[in-house]
């Protein structure tokens, strides 16, 4: 019986781990800071405003992602958002760092 209690659990933990991860835990990517050098202040704050905003809309799908894996692996142990593409890790993590760029050019006006 322990073995197969052990089975159970490596197979739960191989579909968690492909689990799509919460917004708040999604690091920035690496942005060179001079990326956004030659933007005037204008440009630079309304390119925020513009990602901040694309930014909330992907953390809302990537909730709505996590939600669906944490049901679709209790049903069928397998992640849905592996499946679907719904994961947006990688796009929230783009989007945190060119944020982290543009506040460094918007720190200098």
């Amino acid at each position: 019986m322990g073995k197969v209690k052990f089975m159970v659990a490596l197979a739960v933990s191989a579909a968690l781990a492909g689990c799509a991860p919460s917004p708040d835990a999604i690091a920035p990517a690496p942005i060179a800071a001079g990326l956004y050098g030659g933007l005037t202040c204008d440009q630079a704050g309304l390119g925020r405003v513009v990602l901040q905003r694309q930014l909330t809309a992907l953390e809302v799908a990537q909730r709505q992602a996590v939600t669906g894996d944490a049901i679709s692996v209790f049903l069928v142990a397998v992640p849905l958002s592996a499946v679907t593409g719904s994961n947006k890790a990688g796009a929230i993590a783009q989007i945190k760092g060119q944020l982290i760029a543009l506040d460094a050019r918007l720190a200098g006006c």
